[in-house]
């Protein structure tokens, strides 16, 4: 009976170590020789990196608001694909002298790709902030790095720092050409805006020029203006009453030393002359019908007035004929009464002496008279203004309904494009980010 052996799994590994260790020597160090030796043979390979800082703009968007809208990591997107063009890498393999052997049997394409998987761009983000425009909240890229890898470490370096200055370089462009975009684009529509306001204001100046005076903002003068003209009339017609009035006294003055003279005369021829200064011969009719007269005298006066103003129908116009058409009664009751016809007129035409009128009074109640004239005519021509100033008002809300949207819409666009000029010039000023 043959007795069998406990044997682990070590012990069979150990086992085929030394049955078959020097085939493993041989099969693990050809390998790694082989790998070693061409490690050695390969050339160096050097990555130099730099580090691009995004500073805020030096000028604070209260008191400058920038143009620039584009958020910075479309701005980088868009800077690299400018910088890995292949006009630009181009220029920059060729400037300094990148992938001599490479070149020799690629084409320029092959070559610029080449560069492009040497060159690597990483970004780094800050603490998330909210763009208030989307209420959403991104990284805010505060920095990125810059690398590119080669051969020799110092055109390695050079060509990353390149690389780097072309980055702010092209980043600078890229704010000025959107701000001065913007400042043009703006330019371009207020001159558009400022030829439509060229156009409205001149229609407008011509609108003001035809109806001059009966324009909406002109009601308060014109009312204000008619209230004061009416006062004057008024006032006019009340100075020509009182000097009708006075002339009045005077010719029936007149008229009554005269009566008197003929009675003296009369009673002097009867034998009873009377003394000088006695009225004896004076009635109380007498005195009611100077009073009636004058009195008469202010009614046909008021009547004028009425009749420049209102209808015949109108009822004041009714009252004051009919109180003149009862003194004329009575005054001629009264001359039936005192056994005449009538009593003797005012004023004898057949006398040269009594149709003279006092000059004063009367240079006075022609000037009044022509005023009167004047006054009449400015009354009728402000109180068309005022009747035609809701009419006028409609006209000009049917023609310029527009005209303050578009002034609206100049001015602000004037503002704006005055932002966006300073916004250029603080960009050519390098005081953005």
């Amino acid at each position: 009976m043959v007795g069998r052996r406990n044997t682990s799994g070590l012990d069979v590994l150990l086992e085929v170590w030394r049955r078959r260790k020097w085939l493993a020597i041989v099969v693990f160090t050809g390998p790694f020789a082989m790998t070693v030796s061409l490690a050695i043979a390969l050339p160096h390979l050097y990555r130099s990196t730099t580090t691009l800082l995004v500073e805020r703009p030096q000028v604070s968007d209260t008191f400058v608001k920038s143009s620039v809208t584009s958020e910075l990591e479309t701005r980088l997107h868009t800077i690299s694909q400018e910088i890995l063009s292949r006009s630009r890498l181009q220029e920059v393999i060729i400037q300094f002298d990148l992938y001599p052997e490479f070149r020799k049997r690629a084409t320029m394409e092959e070559v610029v790709e080449r560069m492009r998987r040497d060159i690597r761009r990483e970004s780094k983000g800050g603490e998330p902030q909210k763009v208030l425009e989307l209420q959403s909240e991104h990284a805010a890229t505060i920095a990125f790095t810059l690398s590119f890898r080669g051969r020799d470490p110092q055109t390695v370096a050079q060509v990353t720092n390149t690389l780097a200055s072309l980055f702010v370089k092209q980043n600078l462009n890229l704010r000025k050409r959107q701000a001065a975009g913007t400042a043009e684009f703006l330019r371009v529509q207020l001159k558009e805006m400022k030829r439509k306001l060229d156009q409205e204001e001149a229609r407008l100046s011509e609108f003001k020029e035809r109806h001059l005076g009966e324009l909406p903002e002109q009601m308060s003068v014109n009312q204000t203006t008619l209230i004061r003209l009416n006062a004057e009339f008024r006032l006019n017609k009340e100075n020509q009453t009182r000097i009708l009035e006075l002339m009045e006294r005077e010719r029936l003055a007149s008229q009554l030393a005269r009566t008197r003279q003929f009675a003296y005369q009369s009673q002097f021829a009867e034998g009873s002359p009377l003394l000088p200064g006695d009225d004896s011969y004076t009635t109380d009719s007498d005195a009611e019908v100077i009073t009636a007269r004058l009195r008469l005298a202010r009614l046909k006066q008021e009547l004028t007035d009425l009749r420049t103003r209102f209808s015949e129908k109108y009822p004041d116009v009714i009252r004051v004929k009919a109180e003149i058409l009862a003194l004329e009664q009575q005054l001629g009751v009264a001359a039936t009464a005192n056994g005449s016809a009538e009593l003797p007129p005012l004023v004898n035409s057949s006398r040269p002496q009594d149709r003279k009128v006092p000059s004063e009074a009367g240079k006075e109640l022609n000037s009044l008279r022509e005023e009167e004239k004047a006054l009449v005519q400015a009354i009728a021509m402000y109180q068309q203004r005022v009747d035609q100033a809701p009419l006028r008002e409609q006209e000009y809300q049917k023609q310029f309904g527009d005209y303050k949207a578009i002034k609206d819409h100049h001015n602000a666009l004037l503002q704006r494009y005055q932002e966006a000029l300073v916004a250029e010039s603080m960009e050519y000023g390098q005081k953005g980010d």
